[in-house]
Parts: structure tokens; C-alpha cells; sequence
């Protein structure tokens, strides 16, 4: 159970107790990343039933998801704008998105995003919303499907390493299939966007980087996240 409180307390800030790190048992438990998108979905679910209209609603679900998850995908997400789009080399690169400081283009980037969020949540009505942390979550694994990491240290490389890309698959492909059953299909094309988008950004900083990090595998949670629920609010 060591790797289980491990997944729940480095990706979430729910209380887990003491656990020791080491990178086998992390990766031999990354797959309990499934579960703590479904515990995350269920989360902004029940904020969903709370007595309260939109926007407000939309709001508290995105804010219930930013504090569980102790905003660590959002920290990548802004430290991964800020070297992307810098424009530098790849070291140069790579050394912005270490620096722990937030510059202009990752500030810019997760203003926008949260807004984006917001407004995605708030028009947003089929019931399938609330799987958006869920389906970030299995394109982390998708994204790591090269098994190459831009830098030889760091949590990113032993995530790379260690995860599974078939999990993030087969995860989509139930999404998909329910959806099929449920006769969602606007929520089908809504994961096959959020696939697509992922491995064509992935590709890209692939090229860039030489690889992934820690940074662009929180980053691309994220923006996977927002093109479902993209998709879901256009098509409400």
C-alpha cells in the first residue's frame, strides 16, 4: 500500500500518511493515476449537485479540482509556456522551465487557461463533464508512449520510464465505448480531439526538446483536458 499513498499523495493533496519514495514502487503504481482521475471526477460531481446555479457552479468545480490536486499540473503547465514559447535551445529551453519563477508567458498562459476552464464548466451540460481530470490523466500516459525524457534526472524521467502507455489507451477506449453505449457521441469525438491534439503537441515538443519532462507531461494534462471540455461546451 506504500505505492498506493505514494500516487494519492504526490498527485493529490488528500492525506495519506508517511510514505518512502523509490522509484520502482512509483513506477509499479503510476497505474493509480486512473484512480485518482475518477476520484477527482466524482469530486467535481458532487460539487455539481451542491443547490447552486451557474456560474457560480462552474467555478466551485474548477476550484475543487485545483485544490485537490494542489495545483501541481498547473505549475507545469505554466512553467512549460514559459520555456516552449520562449523561443531559446533546447538547454536554454530546459533551463527556463526549471527555473521555479513564473515569467510573462506562463502567467498569460494559465490566466487564459483558467478562464478558458471556467467558461467550458459553466456551458458545459452533458453529464460526461466531469470526466475531463480523468481523461488528462490517461493522456499522461499516451504521451509517454517514445519512452524518451529530455532529461536524465528528475521525477519526469522516472514517470517516462515507468509509464504504461496501454493503460492510458485502453482508459480512452472505455471512455469511448460508454459514451457509444450512453449515445454520447459528441463526447466520443470530444476524447478523439483531446487524443489527437496530445500526440500532435507531443510530437512537437518531442522535436523540441528531444523529448518529454515532468513540465510538458503536467502541460499537456492540462491542455487535454481543456480541449475535451472545449468540444463538450461548443457543442452544448
Amino acid at each position: 500500500m506504500n505505492g498506493l499513498r505514494m500516487i494519492f499523495g504526490l498527485f493529490t493533496i488528500i492525506p495519506m500518511g508517511r510514505f518512502s519514495f523509490d522509484e520502482a514502487t512509483y513506477q509499479r503504481w503510476l497505474w493509480a493515476l486512473v484512480p485518482v482521475g475518477l476520484m477527482l471526477s466524482a469530486a467535481g460531481w458532487l460539487v455539481s449537485q451542491l443547490p447552486i446555479d451557474q456560474p457560480l457552479r462552474g467555478i466551485l468545480i474548477l476550484l475543487s479540482y485545483v485544490l485537490l490536486t494542489g495545483a501541481i499540473h498547473l505549475d507545469a503547465l505554466g512553467d512549460a509556456f514559459d520555456g516552449l514559447l520562449s523561443r531559446r535551445d533546447r538547454s536554454r529551453t530546459l533551463e527556463i522551465m526549471r527555473d521555479p519563477h513564473l515569467g510573462s508567458f506562463g502567467l498569460l498562459g494559465l490566466v487564459f487557461y483558467l478562464l478558458l476552464m471556467a467558461a467550458c464548466l459553466i456551458m458545459a451540460s452533458d453529464p460526461f463533464v466531469f470526466l475531463f481530470p480523468l481523461i488528462g490523466r490517461l493522456m499522461a500516459f499516451v504521451v509517454c508512449w517514445r519512452k524518451t525524457p529530455a532529461r536524465s534526472d528528475g521525477l519526469g524521467r522516472v514517470f517516462i520510464e515507468g509509464a504504461q502507455p496501454i493503460i492510458g489507451w485502453l482508459g480512452l477506449a472505455n471512455v469511448v465505448f460508454i459514451a457509444i453505449f450512453f449515445h454520447r457521441p459528441l463526447v466520443a469525438l470530444a476524447v478523439f480531439i483531446s487524443l489527437a491534439f496530445g500526440l500532435l503537441s507531443e510530437r512537437r515538443i518531442d522535436r523540441r526538446l528531444g523529448g518529454m519532462t515532468g513540465d510538458t507531461i503536467g502541460c499537456l494534462i492540462e491542455l487535454s483536458q481543456l480541449s475535451y471540455l472545449l468540444v463538450l461546451s461548443v457543442g452544448a
